[in-house]
């Protein structure tokens, strides 16, 4: 089997043969839980028409070859490319397969358990978000006040919480950053009905940040808080189909960001009526929205 005989095998049917289903399609957009690590996410994603992947975690990508390669390698085999034409040439489909790699993710590993939400009026929360000198009314209407305790210290802390669409949180106060699951994006409604622009923040903090700058402290359009990068592919489907023409994307000025804004750019593009503007240059300089908004306000 020469490489680009291999490179011509379906990656969803090896997948298949694998145990692996995807948890979400989209017309040629696929996601599944990866086999190249133990994310709770499905954050491997496939173009069926391109036959590429790409996983948001280790930030690999490439053809069959290539994930075939990074698949021996995370099993502590011998991971040539010699190696991985061998592989798939024995590879045979095998009809009692079960999808393993759903039923292997679980989110019992998270060590915050939620124990109450409640409307965000804490003093000293306000505090903390009045000390980041972001826009109070703003991060009142977004965020909620909760109660989370520690799994093994049953310990009990009064923090921020960012809903996201699974019915978990990010969580957060001056000493304490964790997640609530089940884990996800946070997507925020605009005012307007079927905009035709939407948003996509890394994060609560770069989104917080950016309202201080706005008229009337709104973004005029749809809002996306990714929460972690390696969530990416769960935002995809929200943004197809809908009434939205401009993606503006606030992510980090690093490579791995940068590789994540041409991935959305790509998706744009193969929707045809969908544009992507990345504002990057609005904080130029600056690791990220947040880092610059501290540095405008000498924070």
């Amino acid at each position: 089997m020469k490489v680009e005989q291999a490179n011509a095998i379906s990656l969803s049917k090896i997948l298949e043969q694998m145990g692996y289903l995807p948890v979400k399609q989209v017309e040629a957009d696929f996601w599944y839980y990866s086999p190249l690590t133990q994310a709770d996410i499905p954050n491997f994603y496939i173009n069926n028409d391109k036959n590429t992947w790409h996983d948001f975690t280790t930030d690999h990508g490439g053809k069959v070859v290539d994930f075939v390669c990074f698949y021996l390698q995370s099993q502590g085999e011998d991971h040539t490319i010699a190696d991985a034409l061998r592989w798939l040439k024995n590879m045979q489909p095998c009809a009692s397969t079960t999808a393993l790699g759903n039923a292997s993710h679980t989110y019992d590993s998270m060590p915050l358990a939620l124990r109450k939400i409640m409307p965000l009026q804490n003093p000293v929360l306000l505090s903390y978000l009045e000390d980041q000198a972001f826009f109070l009314p703003a991060a009142k209407q977004h965020l909620k006040e909760v109660i989370v305790q520690h799994k093994q210290t049953n310990d009990e802390y009064y923090a921020l919480g960012l809903p996201n669409e699974d019915g978990g949180f990010e969580v957060f106060n001056d000493t304490l950053k964790g997640r609530i699951a089940p884990n996800g994006i946070s997507f925020i409604r605009g005012e307007k009905t079927l905009p035709d622009t939407v948003h996509v923040f890394h994060s609560v903090f770069d989104f917080l940040a950016i309202l201080t700058y706005q008229e009337n402290n709104q973004l005029g359009g749809d809002i996306i808080i990714l929460n972690a990068l390696a969530f990416l592919p769960l935002a995809l489907p929200y943004l197809k189909g809908y009434s939205y023409r401009m993606i503006h994307t606030w992510l980090d000025n690093s490579d791995r960001h940068l590789k994540a804004t041409h991935v959305m750019n790509d998706f744009a593009n193969r929707q045809g009526n969908l544009s992507l503007r990345p504002m990057n240059k609005v904080y130029a300089g600056h690791e990220n929205v947040y880092a610059w908004h501290r540095h405008m306000l000498n924070l």
